[in-house]
């Protein structure tokens, strides 16, 4: 009996349980659900919404929700009135119990919103009525922040509205969230606002609170770029958080100090550094890259051109300070001076090298310093690194030697007190492999090329440089130069390098007078370089056509000059290009009038069995931008028009069998006047090339609907391709 009145309880206790937590979750159910405004509730908020103080007062009586909301905003009509920076609504909506900090999904608070449309009266009002001044918005923005961040806010209406919340109980060092990512004290200092700045650190604001790029506010303000009317405010700013134990030698998450980041801000004066370095800062502080504020501000002095006499007194401060002029970098190996010398601040590394600085160069950097001293054409620097004991006469890494480089800089005298210290006047550049006798050539230096070879230079350069001293001498233009190599017994007139022969070189990069000198010192003029290219050739080759050409590269008067001279026209390169076909490819009409004239075969072909009149057709380069080369369009049908009248086969084809008719047909609209010329002239208009392409087939493919009439016109088989 008693055993069956407890499990009877039982089972009615768990029944009563269920229903209860069923009924519970109905209740839940029914509150959070969407409730539907009435009409009247709508008409209440659209008149909050548009501002109509009657409208609202008018609809007041007739909700039973001074909170009701929009659905898709979520937002109250007292956010609405603050919005609308309508005091009286405000007063009107709070009086009659509105909730003064809205609702927590609408994407923002009353309070937030009035300060951003900078309403101090509702604002006060509505922190009087229990506004939560730290009550964030959905951006996850407080109050104190809205104030000091709006950029439209006045600096005098931030103070007061930061005032009045701190006052109230604001939060001074808000939360890292979102976006907002800084304290309020970042935001003032950075606003170089001095009154809130020091409000902010009256009232307990974490003067060394980091960012998420782990900058302090005494970091943060030496980052930015100030204009120079800020340029005092961000001083007394400094002060002030020093005042306040701003730990002076704080870092980033790369490692930069506060003295590193004042260092390289070109906009902040040197007093600041003066004031940093007053207050304790670390002048030898170094980052994740190994670099120092000295050794910055040198490696960087070339990008602040409009600076750089800032940047030259503030590295001269830091020296006076006792940055460590030793000091190599952690990295690199790079000491200041090396760095000093390849950013060629000549004033530095006098001071550096008179300051005790090591002179000669470590194994870990790549800088020599008397090599980079002589490739900056720095005299003063070499003579002090000589007299202060330099044994880097003939070192060199990747910039070549000391000697090397002020040949290539043209400085005699610099050349000359290199050589009397003992430089090795034949030492090759470790890249290039070129002495310094090419250089002297290859810059067309006259003098220095003289000097050089009564010094007993080598005239004959070694692997791995590629071209002869005679050859670089061509390639400067210089007839000057050219001639003392002669003179001075250079044998290799006709030698070959990479570059061709000294002539196929002349042939387009030098004068007609320095052609002449050397056919007169016994250059071959029908002589083939290692690509088989004579002069003649290489000229047609390498040639520009252009209309505006200076006069010096006249490339008719060129061929004429070696015509002139017994060049043959017909002789072919490895590739069996002639000079036509060379000047086929390039449509100048009258160079292969003139070419032709003087007995130019207008059959040759290529290895690769193509005619000098399908290479004349089939160049499309032309047809992408047909609007821009009208003359080179009308130079390619005047061309093609005269090696026919001149006997060029009209069938020739390459070795694929393909024909000049089918090379002729691209998607340019001059191709139907080149298909009409070549069929005008007997073009078979079906040959099949050795997969079994028609010309139709490929007027077809290129979709030129003018050819294909035209083709069709003269007899073409519309057949389907074999394979």
């Amino acid at each position: 009996m008693d055993m069956s009145y407890s499990s009877t309880s039982r089972r009615f206790l768990i029944s009563f349980l269920a229903l209860s937590i069923l009924v519970f979750l109905l209740i839940l159910y029914s509150n959070t659900r969407k409730i539907a405004n009435s009409p009247d509730e709508e008409e209440f908020l659209d008149a909050a919404i548009s501002d109509d103080l009657k409208k609202l007062k008018e609809t007041f009586p007739k909700i039973k929700r001074v909170d009701v909301f929009p659905e898709n905003w979520k937002c109250t009509a007292l956010f609405f009135a603050s919005k609308n920076v309508n005091l009286e609504a405000v007063q009107f909506l709070i009086e009659r119990g509105a909730d003064a900090n809205g609702r927590g999904d609408c994407y923002s608070t009353p309070l937030i919103e009035a300060i951003n449309e900078g309403s101090y009266e509702i604002v006060k009002l509505l922190i009087k009525r229990g506004a939560d001044v730290n009550k964030k918005n959905r951006d996850k923005q407080n109050p104190l922040k809205a104030a000091i961040d709006n950029p439209i806010l006045s600096a005098q209406f931030s103070n007061q509205i930061a005032k009045l919340l701190i006052k109230s109980g604001a939060d001074v060092n808000g939360e890292k969230e979102s976006f907002y990512t800084s304290t309020p004290l970042f935001s003032a200092s950075i606003k170089s606002n001095l009154e809130l700045v020091r409000l902010l650190l009256n009232a307990g604001a974490n003067v060394n609170a980091a960012d998420n790029m782990g900058n302090s506010v005494l970091s943060a303000l030496m980052s930015f770029e100030w204009a120079p009317e800020e340029s005092d405010s961000i001083y007394k700013i400094t002060e002030l958080l020093l005042a306040a134990n701003a730990e002076i030698n704080s870092v980033d998450v790369e490692g930069n100090s506060v003295l590193t980041k004042a260092a390289l801000n070109p906009s902040l004066p040197l007093k600041m550094i003066q004031l940093l370095l007053d207050r304790g800062a670390d002048v030898n502080s170094i980052n994740s890259t190994g670099d120092s504020a000295l050794s910055l501000l040198i490696e960087n002095y070339r990008l602040w051109h409009e600076t750089k006499d800032l940047t030259r007194r503030k590295i001269k401060l830091l020296i006076k300070e006792g940055a460590n002029i030793h000091l190599k970098n952690t990295k690199t190996g790079c000491t200041p001076l090396q760095l000093s010398i390849r950013s060629d601040i000549p004033e530095i590394s006098k001071l550096l090298i008179l300051g005790g600085a090591e002179i000669n160069s470590n194994s870990e950097c790549e800088i020599v310093s008397l090599s980079e001293a002589a490739f900056y054409d720095s005299a003063e620097t070499v003579k002090l690194l000589l007299d202060h004991g330099s044994q880097e006469i003939n070192a060199q890494k990747q910039n070549g030697t000391p000697l090397i480089n002020a040949v290539q800089n043209g400085n005699f005298s610099l050349v000359k007190m290199l050589i009397t210290q003992g430089a090795n006047i034949d030492a090759q550049h470790t890249v290039e492999g070129c002495t310094a006798l090419y250089y002297a050539a290859r810059h067309g230096s006259f003098a220095i090329t003289k000097y050089l070879l009564d010094q007993g230079a080598i005239t004959e350069t070694k692997e791995p440089c590629k071209n002869s001293i005679l050859i670089a001498a061509v390639l400067s233009d210089s007839y000057s130069t050219v001639k003392l190599l002669l003179d001075y017994g250079l044998k290799d007139v006709n030698g070959q390098n990479d570059e061709g022969t000294p002539l196929t070189v002349a042939a387009s990069y030098s004068s007609l007078s320095i052609l002449r000198l050397l056919l007169e010192r016994g250059a071959k003029i029908n002589l083939q370089d290692n690509k088989g290219d004579t002069p003649l050739n290489a000229l047609v080759k390498e040639a520009n056509f252009n209309d505006n050409n200076d006069l010096k590269w006249n490339v008719i008067e060129r061929a004429k000059f070696f015509i002139r001279h017994g060049a043959q026209v017909n002789l072919q390169n490895k590739e069996g290009v002639t000079p036509l076909l060379s000047s086929a490819l390039r449509y100048p009409y009258d160079l292969t009038k003139l070419l032709i004239d003087k007995g130019a075969d207008v059959n040759a072909k290529s290895d690769f069995g193509c005619s000098i009149l399908l290479k004349a057709v089939s160049v499309k380069w032309i047809y992408f931008r047909e609007d821009m080369w009208p003359e080179e369009l009308n130079q390619q049908y005047r061309t093609a028009k005269l090696l026919i009248s001149k006997g060029a086969d009209v069938n020739a084809k390459n070795e694929d069998g393909y024909t000049v008719l089918m090379a002729a047909i691209w998607p340019g609209k001059t191709s139907a006047k080149l298909a009409k010329l070549l069929i005008d002239h007997g073009a078979d208009v079906n040959a099949k090339s050795k997969n079994g392409l028609t010309p139709l087939q490929k007027a077809i493919n290129e979709n030129q609907l003018e050819v294909i009439h035209l083709l069709l016109e003269k007899g073409a088989k519309n057949e389907s391709r074999g394979d």
